[in-house]
């Protein structure tokens, strides 16, 4: 591939740090070695300013999504369009914005000799159907399948909805050239969707061997576990923190580190162990793995995931885990037949992820230096498959394939 450059563009829903955000991120930067990599966000206004300039600092080539008038231009074209309306001729101003729209994806894919696209998350991909697809023939489409097509997210759905989300999803599907899973989760759809081609799955990958170099605090005096992810109940904050203040009665010197953007649902925690030291809120970092480095356990005891970034990195920093059992998450951790890099909790009678069990399985390995230290030790054949060279290897080989090259 080193001779056979390409201009890929990513297209995500917006700057906010997510496990999707975070792969087209590292996936990007790897495919920098030899590629050009270009890319837009469908929701400009919704940008972390922090999250998107890591992004350009870090080589990508930013996008505008949109095609904007003039003030004058777009006055002049509404009014344009209600004296129209008025003879009858509806919609004007959606028509002239339609075509202009995709005049303008056409120049910009063409300017910058843009090949290949890569979609992360219904949205996008949606995005890309209606804009850029629609625009050029000449592009091969990618589209990469995180939790969002999952049937979970469906069930509070009523029939006529499901219905029409998947005729949706077949229309975006059937149009890619191809379409990759990043889990065994997100094949599931499949039951409802009738595709024409054969989706492949592909790990997410990630660099440990990246040197992130921050000021830390100094945590070596405790036995630490941390807990990284967006601030949204469904990633079973409050099953941790529940656990945490358990285990503290029988291990006092244990800290929880919390590495997330502080939004109201997390501020209301930090307020509520504003006294406890051994809760220690980090806030967004933008390299969270010197702090991965300082910590003994993972934790995520969520309630919907398919293949979380965090499992991946605690993996690559030989931190082992202790995970809920959703998507992939059992998998992720095994790489032979009953051996484990971290251990899986079960569910309690209402089938969320059991915060004794969670209480339990911390005190087990605050106390059980050997089990501790097998867990740590399978870290690594663990984290073999998640190698970011292995991902950009296969990435490349379906750009070659599509594009024919």
């Amino acid at each position: 591939m080193k001779n056979n450059k390409k201009s890929i563009l990513f297209v995500i829903n917006d700057f906010n740090v997510g496990g999707a955000e975070v792969f087209v991120f590292r996936l990007g930067v790897a495919l920098q070695q030899n590629h050009s990599v270009f890319i837009t966000d469908i929701s400009p206004n919704n940008a972390n300013k922090e999250f998107k300039e890591k992004f350009i600092s870090n080589g990508f080539q930013y996008i505008s999504p949109v095609f904007s008038f003039s003030n004058f231009t777009d006055i002049f074209l509404w009014k344009c369009n209600a004296l129209l309306s008025k003879i009858g001729i509806q919609h004007f101003y959606k028509t002239i914005s339609v075509f202009f729209a995709r005049n303008y994806w056409k120049r910009t894919l063409l300017n910058n000799k843009i090949k290949v696209v890569n979609s992360h998350l219904l949205g996008a991909d949606t995005f890309v159907y209606n804009n850029i697809i629609s625009a050029s023939s000449d592009v091969s489409w990618v589209i990469t399948l995180h939790s969002s097509y999952n049937p979970l997210h469906f069930e509070i759905k009523t029939n006529v909805e499901k219905q029409h989300i998947f005729e949706h999803a077949s229309k975006l599907f059937n149009r890619a050239n191809a379409i990759i899973g990043v889990a065994e989760e997100n094949f599931k759809i499949f039951n409802y969707v009738t595709v024409n081609k054969t989706p492949r799955k592909i790990y997410l990958g990630y660099d440990a061997n990246q040197r992130d170099n921050i000021k830390l605090n100094n945590f070596s005096d405790s036995f630490n576990f941390i807990m990284i992810g967006r601030a949204i109940p469904e990633k079973g904050w409050e099953i941790a923190f529940d656990a945490f203040e358990k285990l503290l009665i029988k291990a006092p010197k244990s800290r929880l580190l919390i590495v997330s953007p502080l939004n109201d649902y997390l501020t209301f925690f930090k307020e509520k162990y504003s006294q406890n030291d051994r809760f220690v809120f980090l806030g967004y970092q933008e390299f969270p793995s010197d702090y991965i480095k300082q910590a003994h356990i993972g934790l995520l005891p969520s309630f919907g995931e398919s293949l979380p970034y965090t499992v991946i990195e605690c993996l690559g920093h030989q931190v082992p885990v202790i995970v809920s059992n959703r998507g992939e998450m059992a998998r992720m951790i095994e790489f032979e037949t009953e051996m484990e890099a971290g251990i899986v909790l079960e569910d309690d009678s209402n089938g969320l992820p059991s915060v004794i069990d969670l209480y339990e399985k911390m005190l087990l390995l605050v106390n059980n230096e050997g089990l501790y230290l097998t867990l740590k030790t399978n870290t690594e054949q663990a984290f073999y498959k998640f190698d970011i060279q292995t991902c950009v290897t296969q990435y490349e080989k379906v750009f070659q394939e599509i594009t024919h090259e």
